[in-house]
């Protein structure tokens, strides 16, 4: 609900049928990393950790890559590295 407004009070009676229909208005905005996440935190609801969504929308993931020859030491030859973006939905609702 908006603040201000309320639900209005419907009765239902035995025998009569009643048809109610509830239109949801959602306030929902894509951000994709490195937008500008920061400009809408008064307009978020509250208890949103702008701070985690911002760290979950990039993600590096590195691991080495070993060689160990026949009757050999096993060494590493080379690092690989990826990194993530992902996008995220807000409700503002």
């Amino acid at each position: 609900l908006v603040d201000g407004e309320a639900l209005p009070t419907i009765t239902f009676k035995p025998g009569q049928t009643n048809e109610v229909t509830v239109n949801v208005d959602q306030v929902i905005d894509h951000f994709n990393s490195g937008d500008d996440i920061d400009s809408h935190k008064g307009d978020m609801p509250k208890g949103v950790d702008i701070t985690a969504i911002k760290q979950g929308m990039t993600k590096t993931v590195t691991r080495p890559v070993y060689v160990t020859p026949v009757n050999g030491e096993r060494h590493q030859v080379d690092q690989q590295t990826a990194h993530f973006k992902r996008g995220v939905p807000i409700d503002f609702a």
